[in-house]
């Protein structure tokens, strides 16, 4: 914006438009919008991991996802395509986990908490190291994080159950009605401990 007035005062008032700097605010212009694009993206991946910490499936599908048909969440070897598909593992499964623990403690005589999360069960990831390329079109963008997982369940004798992963978490995001949204996010773990 400061940019096309510069370039218009400058032509305005008689002086040739020097079109050197025309093209060095073009590129300011461009890293700029890269920059930000970068931000809200390390942003919106936080989000999901905060909203995976926090069993939170479906405000993440809702707020963070893209509203597209093609939409992709993969983990190894499985992959989900399509808003059904990818709400059937995120929502409903989810759903079901909290439902068969709740039954397995209390299969038990063990106390059962309250709240629709499911108990035992939690997954934190620590990302970090991120690489995103930002599309020259500014339209889409892919990116790749190292993740330090650690997951606990209950275990078959009622006893909190832990593992780690060290995998690598990639995505490819889309801009929609002027926000960052995930487009297809895939898992790969490389260790399990």
């Amino acid at each position: 914006e400061i940019a096309a007035h510069l370039l218009y005062a400058m032509e305005y008032t008689g002086q040739p438009a020097d079109r050197t700097l025309e093209a060095r605010l073009e590129q300011a212009k461009r890293r700029i919008m890269k920059a930000e694009a970068y931000r809200e993206i390390m942003n919106l991946m936080s989000a999901h991991v905060h909203c995976c910490l926090n069993q939170d499936y479906e405000e993440e599908l809702e707020k963070y996802w893209s509203k597209r048909e093609d939409i992709v969440y993969a983990n190894g070897a499985l992959a989900y395509v399509g808003q059904q598909a990818v709400r059937r593992y995120y929502v409903e499964a989810a759903k079901r986990r909290s439902e068969q623990a709740r039954q397995q403690l209390s299969a038990m005589g063990k106390p059962v908490p309250e709240g629709d999360k499911t108990p035992g069960y939690k997954n934190m990831n620590l990302i970090g190291t991120p690489y995103i390329e930002i599309a020259e079109d500014g339209l889409t963008a892919q990116g790749i994080w190292m993740a330090h997982s650690f997951m606990g369940c209950i275990g078959e004798d009622g006893n909190l159950k832990t593992q780690g992963v060290l995998s690598r978490y990639s995505g490819e995001f889309i801009l929609e009605d002027g926000q960052w949204k995930i487009w297809h996010r895939r898992n790969y773990a490389d260790v399990v401990f």
